[in-house]
Protein backbone atom coordinates (compact mmCIF):
# COMPACT_ATOMS: atom_id res chain seq x y z
CA UNK A 1 0.00 0.00 0.00
CA UNK A 2 1.73 3.07 -1.15
CA UNK A 3 0.01 5.62 0.85
CA UNK A 4 -0.55 3.70 4.23
CA UNK A 5 0.88 6.62 6.40
CA UNK A 6 -1.45 8.38 4.70
CA UNK A 7 -4.93 6.62 5.17
CA UNK A 8 -3.26 5.90 9.51
CA UNK A 9 -3.11 9.98 9.45
CA UNK A 10 -6.53 10.58 8.47
CA UNK A 11 -8.02 7.89 10.54
CA UNK A 12 -5.43 9.24 13.29
CA UNK A 13 -7.04 12.75 12.72
CA UNK A 14 -10.83 11.44 12.53
CA UNK A 15 -10.32 9.78 15.97
CA UNK A 16 -9.33 12.68 17.25
CA UNK A 17 -12.68 14.39 15.70
CA UNK A 18 -14.55 11.84 17.06
CA UNK A 19 -13.75 12.52 20.18
CA UNK A 20 -13.76 16.50 20.05
CA UNK A 21 -17.88 16.06 18.59
CA UNK A 22 -18.88 13.42 21.17
CA UNK A 23 -18.85 13.80 24.95
CA UNK A 24 -17.00 12.10 27.37
CA UNK A 25 -19.36 8.60 28.05
CA UNK A 26 -16.38 6.52 27.84
CA UNK A 27 -13.33 6.44 29.70
CA UNK A 28 -9.54 5.64 29.00
CA UNK A 29 -9.76 2.27 30.49
CA UNK A 30 -12.52 1.05 28.43
CA UNK A 31 -11.20 2.45 25.03
CA UNK A 32 -7.66 0.86 25.80
CA UNK A 33 -9.55 -2.50 26.49
CA UNK A 34 -11.70 -2.49 23.46
CA UNK A 35 -8.28 -1.27 21.13
CA UNK A 36 -6.37 -4.42 22.38
CA UNK A 37 -9.76 -6.43 22.40
CA UNK A 38 -9.77 -5.48 18.85
CA UNK A 39 -6.00 -5.77 18.19
CA UNK A 40 -5.90 -9.00 19.08
CA UNK A 41 -8.97 -9.99 16.62
CA UNK A 42 -6.91 -8.74 14.58
CA UNK A 43 -4.17 -10.86 14.84
CA UNK A 44 -6.13 -14.02 14.96
CA UNK A 45 -7.70 -13.19 11.73
CA UNK A 46 -5.12 -12.29 10.02
CA UNK A 47 -5.20 -14.94 7.45
CA UNK A 48 -8.75 -12.79 6.35
CA UNK A 49 -7.10 -9.41 4.66
CA UNK A 50 -10.02 -7.18 4.94
CA UNK A 51 -11.04 -7.89 8.07
CA UNK A 52 -6.99 -7.19 9.24
CA UNK A 53 -7.13 -3.85 7.52
CA UNK A 54 -10.67 -2.87 8.49
CA UNK A 55 -9.73 -3.78 12.46
CA UNK A 56 -6.17 -2.04 12.01
CA UNK A 57 -8.01 1.09 11.17
CA UNK A 58 -10.37 1.01 13.98
CA UNK A 59 -7.50 0.55 16.55
CA UNK A 60 -5.66 3.36 15.04
CA UNK A 61 -9.13 5.91 15.23
CA UNK A 62 -9.36 4.67 18.79
CA UNK A 63 -5.74 5.59 19.66
CA UNK A 64 -6.90 9.33 18.07
CA UNK A 65 -9.92 9.00 20.55
CA UNK A 66 -8.12 7.87 23.46
CA UNK A 67 -5.23 10.77 22.53
CA UNK A 68 -7.42 13.56 22.36
CA UNK A 69 -9.61 12.06 25.59
CA UNK A 70 -5.41 12.26 27.77
CA UNK A 71 -5.49 16.14 26.50
CA UNK A 72 -9.49 17.00 27.56
CA UNK A 73 -10.12 18.99 30.82
CA UNK A 74 -12.84 21.06 31.44
CA UNK A 75 -11.90 24.92 32.42
CA UNK A 76 -14.79 26.00 33.78
CA UNK A 77 -13.22 25.98 37.39
CA UNK A 78 -10.57 27.54 36.30
CA UNK A 79 -12.58 30.41 34.83
CA UNK A 80 -14.26 31.07 38.00
CA UNK A 81 -11.10 31.15 39.92
CA UNK A 82 -9.74 33.76 37.08
CA UNK A 83 -11.11 36.92 38.26
CA UNK A 84 -10.05 36.27 42.09
CA UNK A 85 -6.05 36.06 40.52
CA UNK A 86 -3.85 39.15 40.67
CA UNK A 87 -0.27 37.73 41.36
CA UNK A 88 0.82 33.92 39.51
CA UNK A 89 4.56 33.14 40.29
CA UNK A 90 5.69 30.52 36.62
CA UNK A 91 7.81 30.52 34.23
CA UNK A 92 7.43 31.81 30.52
CA UNK A 93 7.02 29.14 28.09
CA UNK A 94 6.90 30.67 24.79
CA UNK A 95 9.27 32.84 22.64
CA UNK A 96 7.67 36.46 23.30
CA UNK A 97 6.59 38.40 20.78
CA UNK A 98 7.84 41.62 20.72
CA UNK A 99 6.46 45.59 19.71
CA UNK A 100 6.76 48.73 21.05
CA UNK A 101 3.79 49.07 22.73
CA UNK A 102 3.71 45.87 24.57
CA UNK A 103 5.32 42.33 25.01
CA UNK A 104 2.65 39.08 24.83
CA UNK A 105 4.30 35.11 26.02
CA UNK A 106 2.63 31.84 27.14
CA UNK A 107 2.76 31.42 30.78
CA UNK A 108 2.90 28.36 32.78
CA UNK A 109 1.96 29.57 36.49
CA UNK A 110 3.28 26.53 39.22
CA UNK A 111 0.10 25.70 41.17
CA UNK A 112 -2.68 25.74 38.60
CA UNK A 113 -3.13 23.10 35.88
CA UNK A 114 -2.70 25.33 32.79
CA UNK A 115 -1.40 28.23 31.14
CA UNK A 116 -1.84 31.86 31.05
CA UNK A 117 -1.23 34.60 27.98
CA UNK A 118 -0.04 37.56 29.48
CA UNK A 119 0.17 40.61 27.56
CA UNK A 120 2.60 43.55 29.37
CA UNK A 121 2.43 46.61 27.94
CA UNK A 122 4.70 49.95 28.53
CA UNK A 123 7.09 52.59 27.13
CA UNK A 124 9.11 50.72 24.26
CA UNK A 125 12.88 52.13 26.44
CA UNK A 126 10.83 50.41 29.52
CA UNK A 127 10.22 47.23 27.87
CA UNK A 128 13.75 47.17 25.59
CA UNK A 129 15.43 47.59 29.25
CA UNK A 130 13.37 44.81 30.65
CA UNK A 131 13.31 42.26 28.36
CA UNK A 132 11.64 38.87 28.68
CA UNK A 133 12.71 35.56 27.42
CA UNK A 134 11.40 31.81 27.16
CA UNK A 135 12.34 29.79 30.43
CA UNK A 136 12.42 32.92 32.38
CA UNK A 137 11.15 32.73 35.89
CA UNK A 138 8.83 35.48 36.95
CA UNK A 139 6.81 36.80 39.68
CA UNK A 140 3.18 38.71 38.00
CA UNK A 141 1.07 41.07 39.57
CA UNK A 142 -1.74 42.25 36.91
CA UNK A 143 -5.32 42.19 36.36
CA UNK A 144 -6.24 38.10 35.00
CA UNK A 145 -9.33 37.51 33.69
CA UNK A 146 -11.46 35.09 31.33
CA UNK A 147 -10.64 35.66 27.44
CA UNK A 148 -13.04 37.59 25.91
CA UNK A 149 -16.13 36.28 23.10
CA UNK A 150 -16.18 37.53 19.60
CA UNK A 151 -19.32 37.54 17.73
CA UNK A 152 -17.50 36.26 14.64
CA UNK A 153 -14.50 34.28 16.54
CA UNK A 154 -14.78 31.75 19.34
CA UNK A 155 -11.86 32.98 20.94
CA UNK A 156 -11.85 31.52 24.35
CA UNK A 157 -12.12 27.75 22.67
CA UNK A 158 -8.81 28.98 20.39
CA UNK A 159 -7.07 29.83 23.71
CA UNK A 160 -8.47 26.37 25.79
CA UNK A 161 -7.11 24.11 22.17
CA UNK A 162 -3.09 25.91 23.60
CA UNK A 163 -3.80 24.96 27.13
CA UNK A 164 -4.61 28.61 28.06
CA UNK A 165 -7.39 29.33 30.32
CA UNK A 166 -7.22 33.62 31.17
CA UNK A 167 -5.60 36.36 30.08
CA UNK A 168 -3.38 38.74 32.21
CA UNK A 169 -3.14 42.16 31.26
CA UNK A 170 0.52 44.35 32.77
CA UNK A 171 1.31 47.73 32.78
CA UNK A 172 -1.34 49.60 35.01
CA UNK A 173 -0.87 50.86 38.25
CA UNK A 174 0.66 48.54 40.81
CA UNK A 175 0.92 45.65 37.98
CA UNK A 176 4.61 44.07 38.51
CA UNK A 177 7.13 41.56 36.70
CA UNK A 178 9.37 40.38 39.19
CA UNK A 179 12.13 38.13 37.71
CA UNK A 180 13.37 35.25 40.10
CA UNK A 181 15.75 32.99 37.66
CA UNK A 182 15.89 31.17 35.01
CA UNK A 183 14.06 27.29 34.23
CA UNK A 184 12.99 25.13 31.84
CA UNK A 185 15.37 24.08 28.60
CA UNK A 186 18.74 26.37 28.23
CA UNK A 187 18.72 25.36 24.56
CA UNK A 188 15.63 26.93 23.35
CA UNK A 189 16.02 29.87 26.00
CA UNK A 190 19.73 30.39 23.84
CA UNK A 191 17.59 30.47 20.33
CA UNK A 192 15.39 33.32 21.92
CA UNK A 193 18.19 35.00 22.67
CA UNK A 194 19.94 34.94 19.25
CA UNK A 195 16.31 35.98 17.83
CA UNK A 196 15.95 39.00 19.88
CA UNK A 197 19.49 39.67 19.12
CA UNK A 198 18.69 39.48 15.18
CA UNK A 199 15.70 41.72 16.03
CA UNK A 200 17.23 44.30 18.05
CA UNK A 201 19.55 44.95 14.66
CA UNK A 202 16.47 44.98 12.14
CA UNK A 203 15.33 47.86 14.61
CA UNK A 204 19.18 49.48 14.27
CA UNK A 205 19.14 49.13 11.04
CA UNK A 206 15.54 50.09 9.36
CA UNK A 207 12.98 52.58 10.15
CA UNK A 208 9.79 51.16 11.36
CA UNK A 209 7.92 50.23 8.53
CA UNK A 210 10.63 48.05 7.12
CA UNK A 211 11.42 46.78 10.54
CA UNK A 212 7.96 45.53 11.39
CA UNK A 213 7.75 44.11 8.16
CA UNK A 214 11.11 42.04 8.35
CA UNK A 215 10.00 41.03 11.99
CA UNK A 216 7.50 38.98 10.52
CA UNK A 217 8.79 37.94 7.56
CA UNK A 218 12.37 36.62 8.68
CA UNK A 219 11.26 35.46 12.29
CA UNK A 220 7.67 34.91 12.19
CA UNK A 221 6.54 37.71 14.23
CA UNK A 222 3.34 40.00 13.27
CA UNK A 223 3.66 42.10 17.02
CA UNK A 224 5.01 44.97 15.81
CA UNK A 225 3.63 45.15 12.26
CA UNK A 226 2.00 48.50 11.23
CA UNK A 227 -1.75 48.23 11.43
CA UNK A 228 -2.12 49.43 7.53
CA UNK A 229 0.98 47.17 6.37
CA UNK A 230 -1.22 44.00 7.88
CA UNK A 231 -4.21 45.30 6.75
CA UNK A 232 -3.06 45.35 3.01
CA UNK A 233 -1.42 41.75 3.39
CA UNK A 234 -4.80 40.55 4.73
CA UNK A 235 -6.87 42.53 1.84
CA UNK A 236 -4.73 40.92 -0.97
CA UNK A 237 -4.74 37.39 0.91
CA UNK A 238 -0.57 37.52 1.32
CA UNK A 239 -0.21 36.84 4.89
CA UNK A 240 0.97 33.79 4.64
CA UNK A 241 4.31 35.47 3.82
CA UNK A 242 4.19 36.78 7.09
CA UNK A 243 4.05 33.72 9.03
CA UNK A 244 7.46 31.25 8.72
CA UNK A 245 6.35 28.07 6.83
CA UNK A 246 7.12 25.71 4.57
CA UNK A 247 7.72 28.25 1.69
CA UNK A 248 10.45 30.62 3.41
CA UNK A 249 12.48 27.24 4.69
CA UNK A 250 12.11 25.99 0.77
CA UNK A 251 13.24 29.28 -0.28
CA UNK A 252 16.40 28.97 2.30
CA UNK A 253 17.00 25.51 1.94
CA UNK A 254 16.73 25.68 -2.21
CA UNK A 255 19.88 28.33 -2.08
CA UNK A 256 21.76 26.03 0.24
CA UNK A 257 21.20 23.02 -1.68
CA UNK A 258 22.19 24.70 -4.85
CA UNK A 259 25.42 25.53 -3.05
CA UNK A 260 25.97 22.38 -1.62
CA UNK A 261 25.44 20.71 -5.00
CA UNK A 262 28.03 23.24 -6.94
CA UNK A 263 30.79 21.66 -4.84
CA UNK A 264 29.19 18.13 -5.80
CA UNK A 265 28.82 16.61 -2.54
CA UNK A 266 26.79 13.19 -2.88
CA UNK A 267 23.33 13.65 -1.38
CA UNK A 268 24.48 11.36 1.87
CA UNK A 269 26.15 14.17 3.10
CA UNK A 270 24.18 17.34 1.48
CA UNK A 271 21.17 16.30 3.44
CA UNK A 272 22.63 15.93 6.93
CA UNK A 273 23.78 19.28 6.41
CA UNK A 274 20.87 20.94 4.92
CA UNK A 275 19.08 19.16 7.97
CA UNK A 276 21.79 21.05 10.47
CA UNK A 277 20.19 23.75 8.97
CA UNK A 278 16.77 23.27 9.58
CA UNK A 279 17.04 22.34 13.21
CA UNK A 280 19.04 26.24 13.42
CA UNK A 281 16.01 27.80 11.47
CA UNK A 282 13.34 26.30 14.02
CA UNK A 283 15.90 26.95 16.72
CA UNK A 284 15.98 30.18 15.99
CA UNK A 285 12.37 31.39 14.88
CA UNK A 286 10.06 28.71 17.15
CA UNK A 287 8.27 25.56 16.55
CA UNK A 288 5.64 26.70 15.25
CA UNK A 289 2.97 24.44 13.51
CA UNK A 290 4.07 26.05 10.20
CA UNK A 291 7.90 25.63 10.37
CA UNK A 292 7.76 22.39 12.39
CA UNK A 293 5.89 20.65 9.94
CA UNK A 294 8.15 21.60 7.06
CA UNK A 295 10.71 20.45 8.88
CA UNK A 296 9.51 17.20 9.75
CA UNK A 297 8.82 16.74 5.80
CA UNK A 298 12.11 17.62 5.27
CA UNK A 299 13.30 15.05 7.21
CA UNK A 300 11.19 12.26 6.23
CA UNK A 301 12.24 13.07 3.03
CA UNK A 302 15.91 13.63 3.36
CA UNK A 303 15.89 9.96 5.51
CA UNK A 304 14.39 8.54 2.42
CA UNK A 305 17.05 9.89 -0.29
CA UNK A 306 19.99 9.76 2.09
CA UNK A 307 18.69 5.54 2.24
CA UNK A 308 17.53 5.59 -2.05
CA UNK A 309 21.25 7.12 -2.36
CA UNK A 310 23.08 4.56 -0.61
CA UNK A 311 21.02 1.78 -1.97
CA UNK A 312 19.01 0.62 1.19
CA UNK A 313 15.42 1.19 -0.10
CA UNK A 314 14.04 2.33 -3.62
CA UNK A 315 13.53 5.74 -4.47
CA UNK A 316 10.45 5.36 -5.61
CA UNK A 317 9.86 4.73 -1.79
CA UNK A 318 9.89 7.93 -0.79
CA UNK A 319 6.58 9.91 -1.10
CA UNK A 320 6.38 13.51 0.05
CA UNK A 321 2.48 12.83 1.03
CA UNK A 322 3.53 9.97 3.13
CA UNK A 323 5.95 12.23 4.82
CA UNK A 324 3.63 15.16 5.42
CA UNK A 325 1.78 12.12 6.76
CA UNK A 326 4.29 11.83 8.98
CA UNK A 327 4.54 15.31 10.52
CA UNK A 328 0.69 15.46 11.06
CA UNK A 329 1.04 12.30 13.07
CA UNK A 330 3.57 13.65 15.00
CA UNK A 331 1.89 17.21 15.58
CA UNK A 332 -1.30 16.06 16.42
CA UNK A 333 0.02 13.42 18.94
CA UNK A 334 1.36 15.86 20.55
CA UNK A 335 -1.41 18.36 20.45
CA UNK A 336 -4.62 17.20 19.34
CA UNK A 337 -6.31 19.93 19.84
CA UNK A 338 -4.89 21.50 16.74
CA UNK A 339 -6.68 19.55 14.49
CA UNK A 340 -9.34 21.99 14.50
CA UNK A 341 -7.11 25.33 14.15
CA UNK A 342 -7.23 27.25 11.02
CA UNK A 343 -3.61 27.54 10.95
CA UNK A 344 -2.74 23.98 11.22
CA UNK A 345 -5.71 23.25 8.59
CA UNK A 346 -3.98 25.77 6.10
CA UNK A 347 -0.73 24.56 6.83
CA UNK A 348 -1.22 20.61 5.68
CA UNK A 349 -4.06 22.13 3.38
CA UNK A 350 -1.60 23.51 1.25
CA UNK A 351 0.90 21.38 1.43
CA UNK A 352 -1.13 18.34 0.50
CA UNK A 353 -2.47 20.64 -2.63
CA UNK A 354 1.09 21.68 -3.31
CA UNK A 355 1.96 17.86 -2.98
CA UNK A 356 -1.03 16.42 -5.36
CA UNK A 357 -0.98 18.52 -7.99
CA UNK A 358 3.21 18.16 -8.90
CA UNK A 359 2.53 14.54 -8.53
CA UNK A 360 4.71 13.12 -11.82
CA UNK A 361 1.95 11.32 -12.77
CA UNK A 362 -0.12 14.25 -13.77
CA UNK A 363 2.44 15.10 -16.17
CA UNK A 364 2.15 19.02 -15.38
CA UNK A 365 5.74 19.14 -14.73
CA UNK A 366 6.91 18.16 -18.57
CA UNK A 367 4.25 19.89 -19.81
CA UNK A 368 5.77 23.34 -17.78
CA UNK A 369 9.18 22.38 -19.15
CA UNK A 370 7.83 21.70 -23.29
CA UNK A 371 6.23 25.26 -23.01
CA UNK A 372 9.10 26.68 -21.58
CA UNK A 373 11.60 25.36 -24.80
CA UNK A 374 9.06 27.02 -27.26
CA UNK A 375 9.74 30.28 -25.86
CA UNK A 376 13.30 31.08 -27.28
CA UNK A 377 15.84 33.14 -24.75
CA UNK A 378 13.11 32.85 -22.27
CA UNK A 379 12.95 29.59 -21.18
CA UNK A 380 14.26 29.87 -17.76
CA UNK A 381 11.94 32.56 -16.80
CA UNK A 382 8.78 31.13 -18.31
CA UNK A 383 9.31 27.76 -16.55
CA UNK A 384 9.60 29.51 -13.28
CA UNK A 385 6.43 32.27 -13.88
CA UNK A 386 4.65 28.59 -14.66
CA UNK A 387 5.82 26.97 -12.17
CA UNK A 388 4.58 29.83 -9.48
CA UNK A 389 1.34 30.05 -10.71
CA UNK A 390 0.60 25.90 -10.81
CA UNK A 391 1.97 25.99 -7.61
CA UNK A 392 0.12 29.11 -5.94
CA UNK A 393 -3.11 27.41 -7.90
CA UNK A 394 -2.83 24.41 -6.00
CA UNK A 395 -1.88 26.33 -2.18
CA UNK A 396 -5.09 28.70 -3.10
CA UNK A 397 -7.39 25.35 -4.17
CA UNK A 398 -6.59 23.83 -1.01
CA UNK A 399 -6.83 26.62 1.84
CA UNK A 400 -10.11 28.29 0.12
CA UNK A 401 -12.11 26.08 1.77
CA UNK A 402 -10.55 26.86 5.63
CA UNK A 403 -10.34 30.79 4.44
CA UNK A 404 -13.98 31.15 3.85
CA UNK A 405 -15.26 28.49 6.58
CA UNK A 406 -12.94 30.12 9.50
CA UNK A 407 -12.47 33.70 7.88
CA UNK A 408 -15.85 34.34 5.52
CA UNK A 409 -13.17 35.94 3.01
CA UNK A 410 -12.36 34.90 -0.53
CA UNK A 411 -9.46 36.09 -2.57
CA UNK A 412 -10.18 36.42 -6.31
CA UNK A 413 -6.73 38.10 -7.67
CA UNK A 414 -4.59 36.34 -5.13
CA UNK A 415 -2.85 34.73 -7.94
CA UNK A 416 -1.73 38.17 -9.22
CA UNK A 417 -0.53 38.82 -6.05
CA UNK A 418 1.39 35.88 -5.43
CA UNK A 419 3.12 35.79 -8.89
CA UNK A 420 4.32 39.36 -7.92
CA UNK A 421 5.13 39.44 -4.15
CA UNK A 422 6.65 36.23 -3.64
CA UNK A 423 9.35 36.94 -5.81
CA UNK A 424 10.10 40.09 -3.81
CA UNK A 425 9.78 37.60 -0.66
CA UNK A 426 12.28 35.45 -1.70
CA UNK A 427 14.92 38.57 -2.39
CA UNK A 428 13.73 39.86 1.29
CA UNK A 429 14.57 36.57 2.53
CA UNK A 430 17.94 35.83 0.97
CA UNK A 431 19.03 39.60 1.65
CA UNK A 432 17.51 39.02 5.22
CA UNK A 433 19.45 36.32 5.93
CA UNK A 434 22.74 37.96 4.80
CA UNK A 435 22.03 40.54 7.21
CA UNK A 436 21.80 38.63 9.88
CA UNK A 437 24.22 36.25 9.91
CA UNK A 438 27.29 39.04 8.86
CA UNK A 439 29.71 40.29 11.32
CA UNK A 440 31.54 42.99 9.23
CA UNK A 441 30.45 46.43 10.44
CA UNK A 442 31.51 47.58 6.75
CA UNK A 443 29.34 45.14 4.66
CA UNK A 444 26.10 45.72 6.78
CA UNK A 445 25.77 49.14 5.92
CA UNK A 446 25.38 48.33 2.01
CA UNK A 447 23.02 45.14 3.03
CA UNK A 448 20.74 47.10 5.07
CA UNK A 449 20.30 49.13 2.71
CA UNK A 450 19.16 46.70 -0.06
CA UNK A 451 17.06 45.10 2.49
CA UNK A 452 15.78 48.85 3.55
CA UNK A 453 15.00 49.40 -0.76
CA UNK A 454 13.48 46.02 -0.98
CA UNK A 455 10.72 45.84 2.22
CA UNK A 456 9.66 49.21 0.87
CA UNK A 457 9.02 48.18 -2.89
CA UNK A 458 7.58 45.14 -1.05
CA UNK A 459 5.24 47.10 1.18
CA UNK A 460 4.64 49.60 -1.95
CA UNK A 461 3.40 46.41 -3.94
CA UNK A 462 0.94 44.75 -1.46
CA UNK A 463 -0.27 48.14 -0.87
CA UNK A 464 -1.36 48.93 -4.43
CA UNK A 465 -2.80 45.55 -5.01
CA UNK A 466 -4.97 45.69 -2.22
CA UNK A 467 -6.50 48.57 -3.64
CA UNK A 468 -8.23 46.35 -6.72
CA UNK A 469 -11.71 46.46 -5.99
CA UNK A 470 -12.88 43.21 -4.85
CA UNK A 471 -9.56 42.10 -3.75
CA UNK A 472 -10.94 40.12 -0.75
CA UNK A 473 -15.03 38.52 -1.01
CA UNK A 474 -16.88 38.43 2.13
CA UNK A 475 -18.60 34.88 2.42
CA UNK A 476 -20.69 32.66 4.43
CA UNK A 477 -19.12 29.77 6.25
CA UNK A 478 -21.07 27.13 4.60
CA UNK A 479 -18.80 28.56 1.44
CA UNK A 480 -15.92 26.54 2.34
CA UNK A 481 -17.86 23.08 2.65
CA UNK A 482 -18.90 24.00 -1.02
CA UNK A 483 -15.45 24.68 -1.94
CA UNK A 484 -14.15 21.25 -0.85
CA UNK A 485 -16.70 19.36 -2.82
CA UNK A 486 -15.89 21.79 -6.09
CA UNK A 487 -11.97 21.17 -5.29
CA UNK A 488 -12.23 17.28 -5.07
CA UNK A 489 -14.42 17.53 -8.39
CA UNK A 490 -11.92 19.87 -10.22
CA UNK A 491 -9.00 17.49 -9.14
CA UNK A 492 -10.59 14.33 -10.41
CA UNK A 493 -11.34 16.20 -13.62
CA UNK A 494 -7.86 17.39 -13.45
CA UNK A 495 -6.52 13.61 -12.72
CA UNK A 496 -8.94 12.01 -15.51
CA UNK A 497 -7.50 14.58 -18.07
CA UNK A 498 -3.88 15.06 -17.33
CA UNK A 499 -2.92 12.31 -20.01
CA UNK A 500 -4.88 14.27 -22.66
CA UNK A 501 -3.63 17.36 -21.84
CA UNK A 502 -0.04 16.51 -22.03
CA UNK A 503 -0.05 14.03 -25.20
CA UNK A 504 -1.86 17.71 -26.48
CA UNK A 505 1.73 19.53 -25.87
Amino acid sequence: MNYVLVIIALVFAGGIGLGMMLPGTCSLSFLYWLAVGIAGCCMILARWKGFFVVGSLVVVAILGLMRFRSTEQSFERLYERASHLHQVIGTVVSYPNISEQYISFIFDPDDIPANIRVTWFGEAKHLAEQSVYYGDRLRLIGRIGVPEQFADFDYRGYLARQGIFATMTIGEGKDEVEKLGVGKSYLLRLGDLVRHRLLARLDRSLSPAESSLAHGLLLGDRTALLPQIEESFRQTGLMHLLAVSGLHLGIFLAGLWFALRMVRLRPAVSYPIVGLAVAVIVWIIGPRVSLLRAGILFVFLAMGSVLADLGIILRRWVNPLQGLAVAALVILGFRPNSLWDAGFQLSFSATASIILVCNPKFGLQNWIHRVAERVPFFSKPVRYILTLLVVSVAAQAGTAPVLAYHFGTLYPFVLLSNLIAIPLATCVLWIGLSFSILLLPQLLSPISKMLQFTLGLLIDVVEALSHIPLSALVVPAWMGMWLVGLVFFLFEVAVYSCDEVSSTW
